[in-house]
């Protein structure tokens, strides 16, 4: 209904509009068309006059050379110039006499006397009485110019015709326009009173309902496309009536559910602000905080750097290791507990808040130090038993006490090889507990890569030329040292070593190179030619007491790679295993140049 309307309403002065444009489109277009064809007969009938003058000095020429006695080339001069008179002749014979003004008139008699003399001259090769061409000539000139001047006199007029009728036709469709303007005003005026009011009314009330005063009195007051809106919009306020009612129980529940969660958590929890203020805290951080005598509403030094990061870069802290825990003395007890700052975020980046959970791990933390040194004490306590026994099985086997039948000896080296299991899972164990400490001791000194490798690679020599394996070294020109433990590298790098002998099959090539990879890192690895490792078992190889599906089931305990994750961990490096393209595997770590 109100869309018909406004059609209704527009119509008119549409109408208005559209019928004078066409009608001046239309008639300018008629009027422009005959004016413009005026004007095309005009300066047609100027060319020709303009050549008539070009052929009467063509004709006046030739009778002065027929006079200078050139015969050949007048005949030449005069056919040309008198061919397009005679043409111009038979033109304005073919016009009515009613159609030519006076000045054309008498041109005509003029030209038509200049022919009948010179083609009469030189058809009897009579002489014209002298002066009488230049006569003649010199009238047709004045005569020509003369009508030429009519002409352009003529295209003047018609061209001010031409802009008297655009002056008339541009008046008509500007007051067209203004009336179809004041039209369309008028019409628009009268529908916006018919919109405008309802929609002012609704954007009341939808102010209203942003201002938070759901209870809205407002009723449909047409029955229209407007009307329609007003239904949808009173439907719409009750549905959301509705819904923040719910959303505000809601609300209600799930605030009570979680500071009943967090009153009820033993871990303390604090939420800051983005000025640093404490806007919540659990029963268990006020207590913690009153305990170490903090200053109240600050951070512990200790934790503001942590807090201070989140806010300044955006990065969140999720603390894993225990070297990241942090200590409060609390009732003459020493607590750890390991910090996370997790970043809460706002549309507004200054009005950002983090929420701060400290994560009570001292018990965890006893447990690992009594495991490892659980391990340590049993491992070393062992170790010396084993090496007594080992002993006593190796001189059995040297039979200096005796000899042995075949049962026997196969007996005594079945036992002397699980001795040597043992020992070597003892010493495993021993690394793993000097490792797994929180701040393992690195005895550190300067080493170039080239020494690092010589090293390693000199006491498995011996094992690859009984397998027919070549190992050859790899080195970057002019590598940094390194500050490594030299002892603990080693024993990673002869892990390598060793495995790729052990899995490399005879009469192939082993390569242990080192090189740089990336600022001020180094990377030293082992290249062979195996069957490489499958691709389920490359991420969870260096697990303690992981042992691949490749590895026979009586061969190794799946400690080597986990000691040698151990030992570059504790140099803040990276470790890792490749399977070449061309078969056979890159196992590698890298570590920290002293640059």
């Amino acid at each position: 209904m109100l869309r018909s309307r406004l059609y209704f309403g527009m119509f008119p002065a549409a109408g208005v509009l559209i019928a004078i444009c066409l009608y001046s489109i239309f008639n300018y277009e008629i009027l422009s068309n005959q004016l413009i064809e005026r004007q095309r007969e005009r300066f047609n009938a100027i060319s020709k006059i303009e050549k008539l003058l070009i052929a009467t000095s063509q004709v006046d020429r030739a009778m002065h050379l027929r006079q200078e006695g050139d015969d050949a080339f007048s005949k030449r001069v005069f056919q040309r110039g008198h061919e397009f008179i005679k043409s111009w002749i038979q033109e304005q014979y073919d016009l009515e006499n009613d159609s030519r003004s006076p000045t054309e008139s008498e041109l005509f008699q003029l030209v038509q006397n200049l022919e009948g003399s010179t083609q009469s001259a030189f058809a009897s090769l009579a002489e014209i009485p002298e002066g009488q061409l230049e006569l003649l000539v010199e009238r047709i000139e004045t005569t020509a110019l003369g009508s030429i001047a009519v002409h352009n006199e003529a295209i003047a007029t018609i061209n001010e015709q031409l802009q008297q009728r655009s002056s008339t036709h541009f008046y008509v469709v500007m007051i067209g326009i203004i009336v179809s303007v004041i039209l369309m005003g008028f019409v628009s005026y009268f529908m916006s009173q018919r919109i405008l009011k309802p929609i002012e009314a609704l954007t009341h009330s939808a102010n209203r309902l942003a201002g938070d005063e759901w209870e809205t009195d407002y009723q449909p007051t047409r029955s229209d496309e407007i009307g329609e809106l007003e239904v949808a919009f009173v439907d719409m306020a009750q549905r959301l009536r509705e819904y923040k009612r719910i959303t505000s129980n809601q609300l209600v529940r799930t605030r009570r559910r979680m500071e009943e969660c967090f009153s009820n958590f033993p871990h303390p929890i604090l939420f800051i602000n983005a000025q640093r203020k404490f806007v919540y805290r659990n029963p268990s951080a006020t207590y913690l905080i009153d305990s170490i005598g903090a200053p109240k509403g600050e951070l512990h030094p200790s934790i503001a750097s942590r807090v201070e990061k989140v806010f300044g870069t955006g990065e969140e802290v999720y603390s894993k290791d225990f070297e990241e825990t942090i200590s409060f003395k609390v009732d003459n007890q020493e607590l750890y507990f390991l910090p996370i700052v997790v970043r809460i975020d706002n549309d507004d980046l200054d009005q950002i808040e983090c929420a701060l959970i400290l994560q009570d791990v001292t018990n965890l933390r006893l447990s690992d130090e009594l495991k490892s040194d659980l391990v340590a004490t049993l491992s070393h306590e062992i170790k010396t038993p084993v090496t007594s026994a080992g002993m006593a099985l190796h001189l059995l086997l040297e039979k200096n006490l005796g000899g042995l039948t075949q049962d026997q000896e196969d007996m005594i080296q079945t036992a002397a090889d699980d001795l040597q299991r043992l020992q070597r899972l003892l010493d495993h164990m021993l690394q793993i507990a000097r490792l797994d400490r929180s701040n393992p001791t690195l005895d550190t000194e300067l080493h170039f890569p080239k020494t690092i490798i010589e090293n390693a690679i000199e006491p498995h020599f011996q094992i690859a030329e009984t397998k027919e394996i070549r190992v050859q070294q790899q080195l970057e020109k002019d590598l940094p040292q390194v500050f490594v433990d030299p002892k603990l590298v080693h024993i990673a790098l002869s892990n390598f070593i060793s495995n790729a002998i052990k899995y490399s099959e005879p009469g192939t090539e082993i390569t242990v190179y080192a090189r740089r990879a990336g600022e001020k890192m180094i990377r030293f690895g082992v290249l062979d030619v195996g069957p490489g490792v499958p691709e389920e078992d490359i991420g969870r190889i260096f697990d303690k007491f992981y042992r691949s599906s490749r590895t026979p089931s009586t061969d190794g305990v799946g400690l080597g790679l986990s000691i040698c994750k151990d030992i570059v961990d504790a140099h803040k490096g990276l470790v890792g295993c490749l399977n070449r393209s061309k078969g056979g595997t890159d196992f590698y770590f890298q570590l920290p140049d002293s640059s």
